[in-house]
């Protein structure tokens, strides 16, 4: 079972307490925006984010 998952877009800005990961083809998951760390919205639209994960354990942080 893969112990990340597809972060939804729409709410990526509001990850703020939750670390995301950028899948990495050849290492795998790599973090991408650590935990208490804002992710700067004008630099992307929610279109042009990439694809982000979470790490399953935070899955019920990111839901509050």
């Amino acid at each position: 079972m893969d112990k990340y998952l597809l972060a939804r877009k729409t709410q990526i800005p509001n990850y703020y307490e939750i670390p995301l990961y950028i899948l990495n083809q050849e290492t795998g998951y790599v973090l991408y925006k650590p935990a208490n760390k804002k992710i700067d919205k004008t630099q992307y639209t929610i279109d042009n984010y990439p694809n982000l994960y979470i790490h399953i354990d935070d899955k019920i942080n990111a839901t509050n």
